[in-house]
């Protein structure tokens, strides 16, 4: 198997993570053991030394040959890839694979703090907390564009601290957090980008200069003032060897940089003792101030750094790497969102909804979050939305949800009575529109401006005859279905009525009218080309959601366009 690995990873850009798929299918037919998981990774690198060096010795007999040195390009830069990959976690991720414990000492580490979680010693003192909502849909963090901004987050975050009156206010493991799907926080996969979303620790939100406590006696391991913005700021990490078959390590992160000073690798430290302070958003990394607390169960030869978020995709073997740190301080699991899972809301709505409200694709996805171009699922990743053709100025503009939340607070109710704002809206409309348009009819969908603009054409003229586009889509009210091609030559569509007649999608490069010089030459009359010319207008090639709807009046042809 290292042989199969090590000729299917080359050209991968996560070569770990293509590994771990042929370790499953094959720990499907033939189960794995332990040692040889722990040497495949080993086994994997030196049948890439192997190859190296017979394409070399070849290169040297056979200078001749080219096809001798195919594959040595590829090796060379796999190695380079690999050697940044340490062994423990490459058997941490096979294991992961074949759906053992990504750590080895996992279950060793929860017996034992099932039953010492009493003795243990927060890292911030407290009586009371509260646990603070940041996953992706969260409804206190509001507007997903002042998320993004690091000023605006943390105004944001140090207002929701303060609102609260416990101790300290309490940040979840395992959290989906869309605070984390900006560029920093971006990897790539082989199947494109992915987001390192999840939340691998706990927060403690606290004033700055908060002393900060060893939860347990151990000696230092490492430390580091990771200075980069939004990173850790000053770090510390203690190494505990609580039994002697079980090590594990604690990560402080967000400390004031004094924390780091009288500080050594190898200097003893005692449970309780203060260790550091939290820093202030100017030396901690650019956080609203609060400590990161995590447990790690193996360093993966990491000093003064390790990962406090992983992509939903890898969130499995880095939750076995890193587990729970509420369990080590009270023998019980952190609290998780009550949020229906995927299956639970098909279901539900299968049973419960109207089968007109369909759901898109064989894995549905599940959005809690818009931003500007794109949505969020409830995993953090970041969708771009080429679908939605309602928010034209991005989801959740801020000037947008400011207005609406200014006016929802003051009144909303019905046009039959009058206010300024009316007047405004529809005078400030009227200005975009050429000379002689002056009446404006306010709706609330583009549905029910296509009944109006129906019931006004058949109103003004008497016919009912109308001439659509074939495969066009005008809304979901009986009158826009039955003049929608979509729907009535579509799946379950019952056809056209009599009076609907449908005429080709005007296409210059595959439709069977094919631009005017084409018409010029096969001599056709001028009113084939019509939808043609009608095609090229810029209002129908800017617009898309304008409708064209081409009605037979006193035997002429006039064109009805409504919004």
């Amino acid at each position: 198997m290292a042989i199969a690995i090590a000729y299917a990873i080359m050209g991968k850009t996560d070569p770990l993570e293509a590994a771990c798929h042929i370790v499953t299918g094959f720990n499907n037919k033939l189960q794995l053991t332990e040692k040889e998981l722990k040497s495949l990774f080993p086994l994997t690198i030196a049948r890439l030394l192997i190859s190296i060096t017979c394409s070399e010795l070849n290169r040297l007999e056979h200078p001749e040959n080219n096809y001798l040195q195919i594959s040595d390009e590829a090796a060379w830069s796999l190695l380079e890839k690999l050697r940044s990959i340490d062994p423990a976690l490459a058997e941490a991720s096979f294991r992961n694979a074949c759906d053992m414990a990504p750590a080895v000492n996992e279950s060793r580490f929860m017996e034992w703090a099932k039953e010492n979680h009493s003795k243990v010693i927060a890292p911030v003192l407290y009586k009371s907390y509260t646990w603070l909502d940041l996953s992706v849909g969260s409804l206190d963090l509001g507007n997903s564009q002042d998320i993004n901004d690091n000023e605006k987050l943390n105004e944001k975050l140090s207002s929701l601290v303060t609102q609260n009156t416990s101790d300290v206010t309490l940040g979840k493991y395992n959290e989906a957090r869309a605070i984390y799907s900006t560029g920093a926080f971006e990897e790539r996969g082989n199947e494109g980008p992915r987001w390192r979303t999840i939340q691998l620790g706990l927060d403690f939100f606290c004033k700055s200069g908060t002393p900060v406590y060893a939860i347990w006696e151990g000696v230092i391991h490492s430390l580091s003032n990771n200075s980069a913005d939004r990173d850790y700021g000053p770090t510390l990490i203690i190494e505990h060897q609580v039994a002697k078959d079980l090590t594990f390590y604690t990560l402080y992160g967000h400390l004031s940089e004094v924390s780091l000073q009288n500080k050594f690798v190898g200097k003893k430290i005692e449970k309780g003792e203060v260790i550091a302070t939290i820093g202030d958003l100017s030396e901690n990394g650019g956080w609203t101030p609060h400590l990161h607390f995590q447990v790690i169960l193996d360093m993966l030869g990491k000093k003064g750094d390790f990962p406090g978020v992983c992509s939903y995709e890898q969130s499995t073997l880095w939750k076995g790497i890193s587990p729970d740190p509420w369990f080590l301080l009270t023998g019980k699991p952190s609290p998780t969102e009550k949020a229906l899972s995927k299956a639970d809301i098909v279901s539900y709505r299968r049973k419960h909804l109207g089968k007109n409200l369909s759901v898109s694709y064989k894995d549905p996805i599940k959005m809690v979050r818009g931003s500007g171009q794109y949505l969020l699922d409830d995993t953090g990743r970041k969708y771009l939305d080429t679908v939605n053709n309602v928010a034209h100025v991005g989801h959740e503009h801020p000037r947008v949800v400011r207005a609406g939340q200014r006016q929802m607070a003051v009144l909303n109710t019905n046009t039959r009575y009058l206010h300024d704002n009316l007047v405004k809206f529809v005078e400030e409309l009227l200005q975009t529109m050429p000379a002689g348009l002056n009446v404006a009819f306010v709706v609330n969908s583009g549905s029910e401006a296509n009944e109006l603009a129906l019931r006004l054409a058949k109103n003004y003229t008497n016919q009912t005859d109308i001439l659509v586009s074939e495969v066009g889509y005008h809304g979901n009210t009986n009158a826009c279905v039955e003049i929608s091609s979509y729907k009535f030559d579509g799946v379950g569509g019952k056809g056209k009525p009599p009076h609907i007649h449908v005429i080709p999608i005007p296409d210059i490069y595959r439709g069977i009218y094919r631009g005017m010089k084409w018409h010029q030459e096969k001599n056709m009359p001028n009113m084939y080309a019509m939808p043609l010319r009608l095609c090229r207008r810029k209002a129908i090639i800017q617009q898309h959601l304008f409708l064209n709807l081409l009605l037979v009046v006193g035997g002429k042809l006039n064109c009805l366009w409504a919004s």
